[in-house]
């Protein structure tokens, strides 16, 4: 996908004092748990204290081999549409014959969002860093940043439906820049436990098909 670079900046700079903004928030700001991570009967995500354990198969696009992924995310409600996040993504691929390719992914952000009737739009950015190795002794390390935006639907009292556009840009690794697509569900089976699934899509035309559970705390 094509975007001007100056475009691209303005976005990413955006994200990122979004994110820190939050995170300063979270610091100065005493936690309510009685506002901030929902009240009983509260659905939904967003605004919502809580940790999500993932596991999903990557498809790499043009590739005899493939991934699985392993995701930890940690969502905490800060003020009512503001939230911080934290996300820790660990991949490993397929032996390609001469080894497997390894990456673990670590980003910290904020998310800003508003609430019309159960349809909650929403903008989240921040920072992170990136480490990969693969065989023939290849290892890398990066910076980078990233921002999204999406929407969160409720579809029914117990279940919500997500799509959502993130921009990833890491400054020295080969990974570059990747816009991704997805669409992400949750259905809460109790106040305290939620089952979750994913699908997403980026521009290299990777699939990434995902489920998980979530810990409202």
């Amino acid at each position: 996908m094509n975007i001007n670079p100056s475009s691209k900046k303005l976005l990413l700079a955006a994200a990122v004092a979004l994110g820190l903004t939050a995170a300063g928030f979270a610091v100065e700001t005493p936690v309510d748990s009685s506002t901030a991570s929902g009240s009983v009967g509260s659905h939904g995500v967003l605004g919502q204290n809580l940790a999500n354990l993932g596991f999903s198969y990557v498809d790499i696009h043009n590739s005899s081999v493939n991934a699985t992924a392993y995701n930890l995310t940690l969502n905490q409600g800060i003020q009512t549409g503001l939230d911080t996040l934290f996300e820790y993504n660990y991949l490993r691929s397929e032996d390609t014959g001469v080894g497997r390719i390894s990456e673990h992914k670590v980003n910290f952000g904020g998310r800003a969002y508003t609430n019309y009737n159960g349809f909650k739009p929403f903008v989240d950015g921040g920072i992170g860093w990136v480490w990969e190795k693969a065989p023939l002794g290849f290892s890398d390390n990066s910076f980078l940043m990233f921002a999204s935006v999406g929407a969160e639907f409720q579809a029914t009292p117990d279940l919500t439906i997500t799509p959502a556009v993130r921009y990833w840009y890491a400054t020295e690794s080969a990974i570059g820049d990747v816009w991704e697509f997805s669409v992400k569900a949750n259905y809460w089976v109790s106040e305290k436990l939620a089952v979750t699934g994913k699908i997403s899509r980026d521009d290299d035309q990777t699939m990434e098909y995902g489920v998980g559970v979530n810990f409202r705390f």
